[in-house]
């Protein structure tokens, strides 16, 4: 249902899938800091601090996502997601960092055999898609400042303000924080 914006999915399963989004029109900025995002930020608070399996920021057109797999907590979570824009307000990354970021934000320049550099000319002819628009994007990103980055703090967090949350959880878990969600619907383990 389109007005239902927090929903959770009844699993077989003592752990929760947690994502958490809210719809933006994403620019190369965006995927620069939800690598930061990730890497700093999530993997440390949720994958080592909250013990999930693995916890990620993506955006995927006009999309941010926050998401977590086999995490044990799940209001912690969902405290830490809310904190993302002051981790991003008070980003402290030094110049060597922040590039290092851009590098591996960058997937144009990573090595590559033949074969899949003829795959990805075939896919941008395909889907229209101009080598100098992709060069373009990369120029912004490595003009990036960190004051730039900085900057997205008002965006996360009147996005975190409007998100929708969709959880698969236990029954038991789902039971405990009902408060969280609008609507509860068992999913079906096949």
């Amino acid at each position: 249902k389109e007005n239902i914006k927090r929903k959770a999915f009844i699993i077989d399963q003592k752990v929760n899938y947690i994502e958490e989004g809210f719809k933006l029109i994403t620019k190369v900025e965006d995927s620069l800091l939800c690598n930061i995002i990730t890497n700093k930020y999530l993997t440390k608070k949720i994958r080592i601090d909250n013990g999930a399996y693995g916890a990620w920021a993506s955006n995927m057109e006009n999309y941010i996502t926050l998401n977590t797999y086999r995490d044990p907590k799940l209001k912690e979570t969902l405290s830490i997601f809310k904190e993302l824009p002051n981790f991003i307000k008070n980003l402290d990354l030094t110049e060597e960092e922040l590039n290092n970021y851009k590098i591996l934000t960058n997937n144009l320049d990573n090595p590559k055999s033949i074969f899949v550099r003829g795959n990805i000319a075939i896919n941008n002819y395909l889907s229209y898609i101009d080598i100098k628009e992709l060069q373009e994007d990369l120029d912004i990103m490595f003009s990036m400042s960190l004051k730039d980055l900085r900057k997205k703090s008002e965006v996360y967090e009147k996005g975190l303000k409007e998100s929708i949350l969709g959880v698969a959880s236990s029954k038991e878990t789902v039971k405990e924080n009902e408060e969280l969600f609008e609507e509860v619907e068992d999913f079906i383990n096949e």
